[in-house]
């Protein structure tokens, strides 16, 4: 008995046909382009390969082809948008920062609106300021955090060593290269 499904191309493969997918094809396909230098030659090769017509092979070629171009011209689309973009959203910033301090201004010289505020619009405003700030710090070129940097000499950092290594000898603290500088004070 047949099995109507086998005929009507769903279900398993019959035994001997080679299952391939599209990436499989279009690599092969590649790579024997690259050695034969002639399309023609590597669509029939690969089609003896994969058990395939040569119409399949060519056909699953070029739908990779226009996919390919149509990646291209998606992404040269998405830099267009991005450059259109970009003095669109400054402009809203602009806007969105003056409307801010007008709004702030009036919420500091009126009592009764400051009386008004729930603690989610303080929480809002709080929030809105730290923004505010980490932008303005960026812009700055200064981290947006309040992190203390502190240098140490050649000097400073052998002493914290040979202390940590008296306090915990059991330990292996590393040697550090460097030059012999002057002691800092």
């Amino acid at each position: 008995m047949v099995d109507r499904k086998l005929e009507r191309g769903r279900g398993r493969p019959a035994f001997g046909v080679a299952i391939a997918t599209q990436e499989k094809i279009i690599s092969k396909w590649g790579l024997l382009k690259e050695s034969t230098g002639d399309s023609s030659i590597a669509t029939a090769k690969t089609a003896r390969s994969f058990k395939l017509p040569p119409a399949k092979i060519e056909e699953i070629i070029q739908t990779s082809k226009f996919k390919d171009h149509l990646v291209e011209i998606k992404e040269e689309i998405k830099a267009e948008v991005y450059q259109d973009k970009v003095p669109i959203i400054e402009q809203i910033v602009s806007l969105s920062l003056c409307q801010i301090r007008d709004f702030l201004l009036d919420l500091s010289t009126n009592e009764e609106k400051k009386k008004c505020l729930s603690v989610r619009d303080v929480r809002d405003l709080s929030v809105m300021s730290t923004n505010l700030n980490e932008t303005l710090r960026l812009e700055l070129g200064k981290s947006t955090k309040n992190v203390e940097i502190t240098e140490y000499s050649y000097h400073k950092v052998q002493v914290l060593l040979d202390d940590l290594r008296t306090i915990d000898p059991v330990f292996d603290y590393p040697q550090i290269e460097g030059s012999d500088e002057s002691p800092d004070a």
